[in-house]
């Protein structure tokens, strides 16, 4: 019995609950419309000696290295847009203060809106450039990596993860490494899957699957609750074997 139930519990290993969510949790929310998303990037009031264009560069590839998903990030020409928009501006803001002291002990955030549909149609990334101590000018050049990196999460449609090794993950002041965790991969690949068939009209229009709604994996309770049941009726057979001795 025992071993039998050792074969059970391996067997449910394998299957991995996701920890990441979406930043709308309007029904069938799939982020962005296309896969190749455009940003733009603002160079006014970026702090002197932090190459933010380099930073924007290499968190762009660090997204576009998930090889399961067809997201792909592209910076476009400079702009002197402040606001949400697309592409998706990434500013350096002074005014960080104004929305109070919890704001302005952020080194970064982002905002979306959502269209009238299932995606989003705007976003703003911004990097503190006022006078507190979470301005970026002193950080670390990988902490501030890690900070564009996860508000550039949240502008493709990420929301935070309950994983540890997510760059996701909720508590960005704890994530000193700039890498994606299995969680962001995951959640990407969910967003933005990859079209492994083309546009192939013998297909019948079946060659892409990003206008389809993915279903997500079971959460570890309900595997549990799955495990439990498949479980009782050859424990309860066990005793009754063991009664009858």
């Amino acid at each position: 019995m025992s071993k039998l139930i050792l074969t059970f519990a391996l067997l449910f290993s394998s299957f991995t609950a996701h920890a990441y969510t979406l930043v709308w949790t309007t029904p069938g929310f799939k982020g962005w419309q296309t896969n190749e998303i455009k940003l733009t990037f603002n160079p006014a009031n970026c702090p002197n000696g932090v190459n933010v264009r380099g930073l924007i560069e290499d968190s762009i590839a660090l997204w576009n290295s998930i090889s399961n998903s067809g997201l792909k990030l592209v910076l476009d020409e400079d702009t002197s847009a402040t606001t949400r928009g697309y592409p998706i501006p990434i500013i350096c803001d002074t005014n960080y203060a104004s929305g109070g002291p919890a704001q302005d002990s952020s080194p970064g955030v982002a905002s979306t809106a959502p269209g009238s549909g299932e995606y989003i149609t705007s976003a703003l990334i911004s990097l503190n450039a006022s006078a507190g101590n979470a301005n970026i000018a002193r950080l670390s050049l990988d902490k501030v990596k890690v900070v564009l990196a996860h508000e550039m999460g949240h502008a493709i449609g990420l929301g935070h993860s309950q994983d540890m090794d997510a760059l996701m993950y909720y508590n960005v002041a704890y994530k000193t490494n700039f890498t994606l965790g299995q969680d962001d991969i995951d959640g990407i690949a969910y967003l933005y899957p990859r079209n492994e068939l083309g546009k192939d009209p013998m297909l019948g229009g079946c060659g892409t699957v990003h206008s389809m709604t993915l279903p997500k994996p079971p959460s570890a309770g309900q595997m549990i609750a799955l495990l439990f049941l498949m479980l009782l009726p050859l424990a309860v057979a066990q005793r009754l074997k063991t009664a009858k001795r």
